[in-house]
């Protein structure tokens, strides 16, 4: 003789309000928990870069998100903008809200071009920064600059921020004995210059170039100029 097995669907108001409340709670827990993840920045893995980074890059980035608070994606588009151009081998054209818990940086990297002393690099905009703010793989081969000699480091600085502040761009720097510098800078041969005098040196080199100008003479032909006279300077051509 068969038989036949009845459920019963249970009601809601035959669980206690305690159960009820419960469940309510683990709903709105793993709702807030997958708001979450998809609203905020939390490492370098919601972060999408416009360039491949290097394993160093990447290891530096990462370590230093560790210390960082974390983002509201939508909301916090300049803060992240502000974090990334403040680390000195970045700088940040546009930053955007990408998927859910992401964001899109868009960067240019500033080369570094030589070590400042011991512990410092400077950029290619001449600023000086502590060597530990740069992946270890922007430090490889870079020239010494010696900051110690005939000239205090302050006079070395003073003529690099005025030519900074005269928009010269620089692709390398390095010492020339003691008291002189050998500059490679955007667009020109390389300039050899005292650490003295700060801007009137820097306005030597604009003469120096306009006269060089007005001769038509190739750029592309000269070794270096040498702006250590007084009141003249010298050139050297490659060799033909």
């Amino acid at each position: 003789m068969g038989y036949h097995r009845i459920c019963y669907l249970r009601n809601l108001k035959d669980y206690s309000p305690v159960f009820l409340l419960m469940v309510v709670l683990a709903i709105t827990m793993a709702l807030l928990n997958l708001i979450w993840h998809w609203l905020v920045v939390e490492s370098i893995d919601d972060i999408v870069f416009n360039t491949l980074l290097t394993q160093d890059e990447y290891d530096f980035i990462a370590n230093a998100l560790e210390q960082q608070p974390k983002w509201f994606g939508p909301n916090d588009l300049a803060a992240v903008a502000e974090y990334f151009d403040a680390m000195p081998w970045l700088s940040v054209q546009q930053v955007t809200y990408d998927n859910p818990g992401h964001v899109r940086v868009l960067l240019n990297r500033v080369p570094m071009v030589g070590y400042w002393g011991p512990s410092h690099v400077i950029d290619a905009m001449g600023m000086i920064f502590d060597s530990s703010d740069v992946p270890a793989d922007h430090l490889v081969a870079l020239p010494m600059i010696a900051v110690s000699g005939k000239r205090s480091p302050e006079e070395m600085i003073r003529v690099i921020e005025c030519l900074r502040l005269s928009g010269f761009v620089f692709h390398e720097i390095q010492s020339l004995g003691s008291d002189s510098l050998l500059l490679q800078l955007d667009g020109l041969p390389r300039v050899r210059i005292l650490c003295q005098d700060g801007c009137a040196q820097v306005a030597k080199i604009h003469k120096a170039i306009g006269l060089l100008r007005e001769r038509r003479e190739s750029f592309s032909e000269i070794d270096y100029i040498d702006m250590r006279y007084k009141n003249a300077f010298s050139i050297k051509k490659f060799v033909s």
